[in-house]
């Protein structure tokens, strides 16, 4: 530690913290941002909500949102750093109902409300 200084331990994007994370947090008073997945899911009965999230992530205004916008939004839940191409590809798959590899609006609503019912 001496030699190297103290370093961050970084979790994989969409993952939490190891076992016992939160009534060390709670004692402590800290805050953890939530996961994209805890923000689908809070946010999947809201369609307005959803529509500013999609219309944020839909860069080039063209309607649907590819790997690389998608990539954007998952800064969001790692701490402003981009998720590997297997992360991106892990979500993508989970929310891209009709797999051809692009999100539309309808997908995104899809994916949350889908989300949102398995918690």
């Amino acid at each position: 530690i001496e030699s190297t200084g103290v370093q961050p331990v970084l979790y994989p994007f969409g993952r939490k913290a190891p076992q016992g994370t939160d009534e060390f947090l709670k004692r402590y008073g800290i805050e953890l941002s939530e996961t994209w997945e805890e923000f689908l899911a809070l946010h999947a009965s809201e369609a307005d909500r959803l529509k500013e999230v999609f219309d944020d992530l839909d860069r080039d205004r063209d309607g649907l949102v590819n790997a690389d916008e998608l990539r954007e939004f998952g800064k969001r839940f790692h701490d402003g750093r981009a998720p590997t191409d297997k992360q991106v590809a892990v979500v993508m798959e989970r929310l891209d109902l009709d797999k051809d590899g692009l999100l539309s609006f309808e997908d995104l609503r899809k994916g949350a409300q889908a989300i949102a019912s398995a918690c």
